[in-house]
């Protein structure tokens, strides 16, 4: 721990394992010394709290100062990460049997009547073009066309009306997705064998170069289509203007949102376990660390509608979005080791400390907690 100071007084340095009071290092400098100390680390991504504060503060007076030290992994460790594509073929083909299994819901919590979305960052094989598929939406909406036309030639209308809703997600490019690191690329070369790769320098160039695969986002659909757990008509609907934080609630009016029945909408549990099993079926990964370090940027996200009038749920005010913020900042510590150990320093997702997230962008994850701030001008 390294800091940079142009205080006028003595100051301490003392470290501490998170969740821990009593530290494992302490230091003492003068007024306007450099201050560093150097302690042991114990597991990869052990997280230390460094702090800063005058020696008359000891008592719990005045001034501080913290830093977060992650530490850092082994670059073997990025090797341990065993994914792969689920298929190296898209198909578009689908039977009548296939298409249940595909829509049986997949097992979830209580049903809250809370409007949601899920985004998922995934890289996909590509396109087949000699089915005449020149982009991941064309062939997409292909595998859709035949569920469709499987589904009413059953007939299943509830099947089909779940098809028709996943036609309202959206497919576009995430650049930020990256592939492999050559070792695990390399690890994963069987495996691509035994799913028909063409040959070994092929396998490598789909798992670790950008030419061979296709950054893709998969988006469920937007408000008032949104995913909702709840498949029951609310009894009430939101309207007029919020008045001191408030929502003034009113009751429902033809029963739909913008004119859009909400009986028929089918429930996230089976929409949610369809639309990634077709997705699935076009050859996707969603690898753990890249070569660059530890985030690959694919991941799942869910953004939960609590402000926009046309979602279900009740709207929360200011107040109540404040709290939800403030309860993950208090909790983060925790919250954080529910993730796999990639996450815990994964820069598009810096931890919320109080104290102020201190990863620099610019940093290699797999080195966070080895690195010193830049200085610039004299100054941290």
């Amino acid at each position: 721990v390294d800091w940079l100071g142009s205080w006028g007084e003595p100051v301490e340095l003392l470290v501490r394992e998170q969740g821990h009071d009593e530290p494992i290092a302490i230091a003492r400098f003068e007024a306007g010394e450099a201050g560093s100390l150097c302690f042991r680390v114990g597991a990869p991504g052990t997280l230390y709290v460094s702090e800063l504060r005058p020696l008359a503060a000891a008592g719990g007076a005045g001034w501080s100062r913290t830093l977060h030290v992650l530490a850092p992994f082994p670059k073997a460790w990025r090797s341990h990460q065993r994914v792969c594509f689920t298929c190296l073929s898209p198909s578009v083909t689908i039977t009548l049997d296939e298409l249940h299994a595909l829509a049986r819901p997949i097992d979830c919590g209580p049903a809250i009547d809370r409007g949601f979305g899920l985004e998922l960052e995934l890289l996909s094989v590509p396109a087949d073009t000699d089915a005449g598929h020149f982009s991941k939406v064309a062939e997409l909406h292909a595998l859709l066309n035949e569920a469709e036309r499987v589904a009413l030639a059953a007939p299943d209308a509830q099947l089909a009306t779940l098809v028709r809703q996943i036609r309202r997600w959206q497919v576009s490019l995430d650049p930020a997705c990256l592939p492999f690191p050559l070792p695990t690329a390399t690890l994963l070369l069987p495996r691509m064998r035994a799913m028909g790769a063409l040959s070994d320098e092929d396998a490598l160039l789909m798992l670790s170069s950008r030419q061979r695969t296709t950054p893709t986002e998969y988006k469920s659909a937007l408000p008032p289509h949104e995913l909702c757990f709840s498949s029951a008509e609310p009894e009430k609907v939101r309207e007029g203007p919020r008045e001191s934080g408030s929502v003034r609630e009113g009751p429902r009016k033809s029963g739909s949102i913008l004119g859009t029945p909400l009986k028929s909408r089918p429930c996230a549990r089976a929409e949610i376990a369809l639309g990634l099993r077709l997705i699935s079926k076009l050859g996707v990964s969603a690898p753990s660390v890249s070569e660059s370090g530890c985030e690959c940027n694919t991941s799942l996200h869910v953004h939960v509608n609590v402000r926009s009038p046309h979602a279900r749920g009740r709207l929360l005010s200011a107040r109540e979005i404040l709290a939800v913020f403030l309860s993950w900042v208090r909790f983060d510590a925790v919250t954080m080791r529910f993730c796999r150990s990639w996450c815990w320093a994964d820069r598009w997702a810096s931890p919320l400390f109080a104290t102020g997230s201190e990863f620099h962008f610019s940093e290699r994850p797999l080195h966070r907690g080895a690195c010193r701030a830049a200085v610039r001008g004299g100054r941290e």
